[in-house]
C-alpha cells in the first residue's frame, strides 16, 4: 500500500493545476456581493418598519381600547367611588372637586404610561432580537462571500501564473 501513496499524491499535484474559470464567474461574484448587501439593507429596513407598525398598533389599542376600559374599571373602584360621591357629587365646593379630578387624572395617566412602557419595551426587545439575528446571519453570509471571493482570486492568480 505504501508504494501507492506517491502515485496518488503525484496525480493530485498534476491535476490540481488543470482548472479553468469562466469569465462570468467574477461578474457573478460581484453580483452576489451586491445582492447580499441589498438583502441585508432590505431586511434591516423591514424589521424597523415592523417595529414601527407594532408601536402604532399598540398606541391605537392603548388609546381606543385599554384606556377607556381602565378608566371605567378605575371609576368602579370602591375608594374612587367614595371620593366621587363624597366630594365631587356633594356640596363641598368646586375647589375640592378640582383636586380630586386632578388626582384621578394623574393616577390614570401613570397607569397608561406604565402600560405604554411595558408594551413598547416588549416590542423593542423583539426588534433587538430580530436585528441581532439578522446581523449575525448577514455577518456569516458576508464572511462566506469573502471566502468565495478569496478562493476565486487565488484561482485567477494560479491561472495567470500558468500562462
Amino acid at each position: 500500500m505504501r508504494w501507492f501513496a506517491p502515485y496518488v499524491i503525484g496525480g493530485m499535484v498534476i491535476f490540481c493545476g488543470c482548472t479553468s474559470m469562466p469569465k462570468e464567474t467574477a461578474r457573478l461574484n460581484v453580483l452576489l456581493g451586491n445582492q447580499i448587501a441589498e438583502s441585508k439593507k432590505m431586511t434591516l429596513s423591514l424589521i424597523d418598519q415592523w417595529a414601527l407598525q407594532r408601536r402604532e398598533r399598540a398606541e391605537t389599542l392603548l388609546h381606543f381600547v385599554w384606556t377607556p376600559r381602565f378608566i371605567k374599571n378605575f371609576l368602579e373602584m370602591p375608594a374612587v367611588k367614595a371620593d366621587l360621591e363624597g366630594i365631587v357629587c356633594g356640596d363641598k365646593g368646586k375647589f375640592d372637586r378640582a383636586f380630586v379630578m386632578q388626582d384621578m387624572v394623574e393616577a390614570i395617566s401613570k397607569e397608561v404610561e406604565a402600560r405604554r412602557v411595558l408594551w413598547f419595551g416588549a416590542i423593542e426587545e423583539e426588534r433587538r432580537a430580530l436585528l441581532d439575528a439578522a446581523v449575525d446571519h448577514y455577518t456569516e453570509t458576508e464572511r462566506m462571500h469573502r471566502a468565495i471571493t478569496a478562493n476565486l482570486e487565488s484561482v485567477v492568480v494560479g491561472l495567470d501564473e500558468r500562462t
